[in-house]
């Protein structure tokens, strides 16, 4: 959610806080959903089952 955050509820150039790496001080990669074989998640190609 802050990821999401981050990217859609501030103006571009507003600045605001990121997380980053405590060893490193680079910033965390974005989160992202994948598919059980490690590929890129499209919504086109998925269905929800309940």
């Amino acid at each position: 959610m802050r990821q999401w955050g981050e990217e859609h509820l501030f103006s571009a150039g507003e600045k605001h806080s990121i997380l980053v790496d405590n060893l490193s001080g680079k910033p965390i990669s974005k989160l992202a959903v994948s598919s059980p074989q490690g590929g890129s998640w499209m919504p086109m190609i998925v269905i929800e089952k309940k």
